[in-house]
């Protein structure tokens, strides 16, 4: 079971780094942004497209791990039985806005 989690460990730290330099290559790009349930509450283009490029690679090589990510991408959990991912793509979305720093993929 240990090498089970180490696989899964060894996959999680690859996929955050690309997903990491993803995000770091598009800092000059514009950003899309909206409220989702009040002002401080923000969401952006780069939240979704990192959500979703996780739940890609999770997907493709852990199929029957169930995956619940903030923005919506992931999949309708009723048990934490089994593997559960929990995706919170950019952690500190207000920072990230305004600040370019300060946030994290976890």
């Amino acid at each position: 079971m240990q090498e089970v989690w180490k696989d899964i460990d060894a996959h999680a730290k690859q996929w955050i780094r690309d997903a990491g330099e993803f995000l770091m290559a598009s800092m000059e790009k514009a950003l899309i942004i909206e409220t989702k349930s009040n002002a401080a509450d923000l969401v952006t283009n780069m939240d979704r497209e990192i959500e979703q490029f996780l739940i890609g690679k999770i997907k493709e090589t852990f199929p029957n791990h169930n995956i619940l990510g903030e923005e919506g991408y992931g999949d309708e959990v009723t048990s934490s039985d089994g593997v559960v991912w929990l995706i919170d793509p950019i952690d500190g979305t207000m920072n990230f806005v305004h600040q370019k720093r300060n946030f994290a993929i976890s």
